[in-house]
């Protein structure tokens, strides 16, 4: 695809796009471990938001590093156990690497791009029939007083913004689930998106949290967290015709 700009310092480009069938050109673009990845899932629609997203990612590198998307190297390493499934970094032959984060839900896939270490986290907006036990599993009680406040009818997608804002933070520092999403504490989906209180044993990060907005389109909701001393500015563009030319 054409050359794209890089963000630079305090911006972010966060991209969208819809779930596709798998085709034989876009499993061409994932490589082997990617492959294996999306073999083990079991459900042909958790293949397509898989290789969906990756497809995006490799072809949006593919146009920030102008290189052909097949040379794309993206390179993953727990921080716990150094197995390649940890936050994802496209390396660049020339110049920084790109940080870069991606996550899918039903009939979406989100790819964040940005300058220093980034999240994205996005949620199709639905009913949920164990919300209590979710809540309990992934709210402080701070934050589940603050569910408790809120009309019963919107009390899935209040749950659902707060996830995201936490899921967003945690794959920006790269630890992802290993810790507990309740001791991570931020802000409820009525106030501007930030981290009130950090889990012990995580160093505090001067991160900055935004809502996604009007791209997702109706019915989702989703975070992107920056690693930034200032504010940042979210630039949210439609992939549809990216994902269309492969």
């Amino acid at each position: 695809m054409a050359g794209l700009t890089r963000p630079d310092a305090g911006s972010c480009h966060v991209w969208w796009a819809p779930v596709r069938s798998s085709v034989p050109a876009m499993l061409q673009l994932l490589d082997d471990q990617e492959r294996i990845r999306m073999e083990r899932l079991s459900k042909p629609a958790d293949r397509d938001r898989f290789s969906t997203a990756h497809c995006l990612l490799r072809v949006l590198a593919s146009g920030y590093l102008r290189e052909p998307a097949d040379h794309v190297l993206i390179v993953r390493s727990c921080t716990q156990c150094g197995e390649p499934h940890g936050k994802p970094r496209v390396q660049a032959r020339h110049g920084p690497d790109l940080e870069v984060s991606l996550s899918h839900t039903a009939g979406r896939v989100v790819v964040a791009v940005g300058d220093a270490s980034t999240g994205v986290d996005i949620e199709r907006v639905r009913p949920l029939k164990n919300l209590n036990r979710i809540a309990a599993a992934t709210l402080s009680a701070m934050e589940h007083r603050q569910l408790d406040r809120v009309p019963a009818a919107e009390q899935a997608e209040a749950l659902l913004a707060h996830w995201t804002r936490k899921e967003a933070v945690l794959k920006a520092l790269g630890c992802g689930l290993v810790v507990p999403p309740e001791t991570l504490i931020v802000s409820g989906p009525g106030e501007p998106p930030r981290v009130l209180a950090w889990p012990e044993g995580v160093a505090k990060a001067q991160m900055r949290l935004r809502m996604l907005s009007s791209p997702l389109g109706a019915g989702y909701v989703g975070a992107v967290a920056v690693s930034s001393p200032g504010d940042i500015t979210l630039w949210e563009r439609d992939g549809s015709e990216i994902m269309e030319q492969i």
